[in-house]
């Protein structure tokens, strides 16, 4: 299940939010599961694993 959906002026954008080293294989092929499905509605997807302080 994304995190946020945000919409504004380019549209809605999904957002999945996950630290880097939580991510495994199982959660990959979900990420890329969500992906598909935003493309699928129009919709762009964005995985945050990582920022700077």
């Amino acid at each position: 299940m994304p995190d946020f959906v945000v919409w504004d002026d380019d549209g809605v954008r999904v957002v999945g939010v996950r630290p880097a080293r939580r991510v495994e294989r199982a959660d990959a092929e979900k990420f890329a599961v969500t992906a598909r499905a935003a493309a699928a509605a129009g919709w762009s997807y964005l995985l945050v694993v990582g920022w700077h302080r």
